[in-house]
């Protein structure tokens, strides 16, 4: 599942913006998305207009995120294996081998 691609970015969602994201189960095949603003937070802002710009921060996101992962296309191609050292993927990975 791409969540755990961005388990990370979801993690500093609520560190930078006080907001958590509920997925629901995969069982379920929703594709609802519950955002909730942590009002118990140490640096929680009691302003309205802070928590829904917050919220919709996190919205633009995830919107982001469900972009992306709908552009993901794959080819798969032979290669000799004396070659795999030299292919190089994004972000500076390479195959393994």
């Amino acid at each position: 599942m791409l969540i755990f691609l961005f388990l990370p970015r979801i993690k500093q969602f609520h560190d930078a913006n006080n907001v958590q994201v509920f997925f629901p189960k995969e069982s379920e095949e929703s594709s609802s998305v519950l955002l909730v603003y942590d009002p118990f937070s140490l640096v929680a802002s009691p302003s309205p207009d802070d928590k829904k710009r917050n919220l919709d921060e996190v919205a633009q996101d995830l919107l982001r995120f469900a972009k992306d992962a709908a552009d993901v296309k794959s080819q798969t191609i032979v290669v000799e294996k004396r070659w795999h050292k030299m292919i190089i993927g994004q972000n500076g990975t390479t195959l393994k081998t």
